[in-house]
């Protein structure tokens, strides 16, 4: 399978913008303002984690992609009742 590019570009994009978001919460917090901090939060971690799970079962078939992120949110939900009980 041939490697794409775009996907290691915006991973890459993702990777710089959770530096930021540590920048901005922890040392940024005298000089950055909130609504810039909180934009952090809101926008980043959310496309970080979109694009590894996206990548995580990469296929050239939209099939296959579906089936992918079907079992990536069983595991997910298995996870989460196990960590629950555990509670």
């Amino acid at each position: 399978m041939k490697r794409n590019y775009n996907i290691d570009f915006f991973r890459g994009i993702a990777v710089l913008s959770v530096a930021l978001i540590h920048t901005a919460w922890h040392s940024g917090v005298s000089y950055v303002p909130d609504i810039i901090r909180n934009l952090t939060l809101l926008i980043d971690v959310p496309v970080f984690i979109f694009i590894s799970g996206m990548t995580f079962y990469y296929h050239k078939s939209m099939q296959k992609n579906i089936n992918g992120i079907l079992n990536l949110w069983k595991n997910w939900l298995f996870f989460l009742i196990y960590y629950i009980l555990l509670i």
